[in-house]
């Protein structure tokens, strides 16, 4: 029985980092005087997690941003129509 129970709690809390899971545990020990429920316990941690992943997810995507690639003549040129056309009806600062 005790295997299913651990095995129970190993599924609802293994994709959390354990730093987290931990934190929760022992939180979940001291406020409460029954043994908590791994939800409870993957609720808390996500908590705890949330804001370090975040932070973790907005590194990642800015050292993983591609290089720009440089524009096609066939896009250099729809560009430089449209300038044209904005340009053009400048008055003055047109060329």
């Amino acid at each position: 029985m005790r295997a299913v129970a651990e095995k129970h709690w190993v599924m609802a809390l293994s994709d959390l980092p354990g730093w987290a899971v931990k934190q929760a545990l022992d939180e979940t020990a001291v406020e409460s005087t029954v043994r908590p429920t791994p939800a409870a316990v993957r609720k808390r941690a996500i908590q705890h997690a949330e804001p370090y992943s975040r932070e973790l997810t907005k590194r990642k995507a800015a050292e993983e941003e591609p290089p720009r690639a440089e524009p096609s003549e066939e896009s250099k040129a729809r560009i430089a129509a449209l300038v044209r056309g904005v340009v053009g009806r400048g008055g003055s600062d047109a060329d």
